[in-house]
C-alpha cells in the first residue's frame, strides 16, 4: 500500500491522474524492452556470422 500512496503522490505533484502516470511509466517500460530486444537480436547476428 505505501507503493502506491507514493505514486499517488508522484502523480499529484506532476499533474496527472495515477492511471495517466501508470500509463506512461508502461509505455516507457514495452519501449526500453523493445530496444533491448533489438539491441540482442543484432549481437545474436553478429555473434552468428564471425
Amino acid at each position: 500500500m505505501k507503493k502506491r500512496k507514493k505514486l499517488k503522490a508522484v502523480a499529484s505533484l506532476e499533474g496527472k491522474s495515477m492511471s495517466s502516470l501508470v500509463s506512461e511509466l508502461i509505455d516507457d517500460y514495452v519501449e526500453e524492452a523493445m530496444e533491448r530486444m533489438q539491441d540482442e537480436s543484432e549481437r545474436t547476428c553478429i555473434f552468428r556470422m564471425g
